[in-house]
């Protein structure tokens, strides 16, 4: 984030708009964090243990499809 204030406040004309332009930066940074579940403190752990929760219903939920068609195979 500090790179993006630092060119900003570079090229920007004045104050206000620097402002505004670091508090556009800032949501974008804010929403990109949110939609890709990121977050300052855990980062990656945070994301690991979503994406293996997320594996694992899924697994369960197409092991459970699986077995459910071999038994109507099998009889």
């Amino acid at each position: 984030m500090m790179p993006l204030v630092l060119v900003i406040l570079n090229y920007a004309g004045d104050v206000d708009e620097a402002s505004r332009k670091i508090d556009e930066g800032k949501m974008i940074v804010n929403e990109y964090a949110r939609k890709h579940n990121l977050n300052v403190f855990d980062g990656h752990e945070l994301r690991n243990s979503t994406r293996q929760k997320m594996l694992e219903i899924n697994n369960t939920n197409i092991s459970g499809v699986l077995s459910s068609s071999m038994k109507l195979f099998c009889e």
